[in-house]
């Protein structure tokens, strides 16, 4: 299992799988309005931390269930 997504493409396709977004943009707007945990190398590349990630959509998922009622 990678550990690491490394670049756009890459956590691109880890979150279209996930939630839908497709385009870098989305991606950008979840981190400014969701706390989507996006970092940086120096060089400004992005990466992501798959367990992260993972931890962050158990997060989410969790906040969306009280949000609707949900047990």
């Amino acid at each position: 299992m990678t550990l690491v997504a490394n670049g756009r493409k890459e956590i691109i396709e880890f979150f279209r799988e996930r939630f839908g977004l497709t385009s870098w943009d989305a991606v950008r707007y979840w981190r400014k309005n969701y706390k989507l945990p996006i970092r940086y190398y120096p060089s400004g590349r992005p990466y992501l931390i798959i367990s992260e990630a993972e931890r962050f959509i158990q997060a989410y998922s969790e906040m969306q269930r009280k949000k609707r009622g949900g047990a």
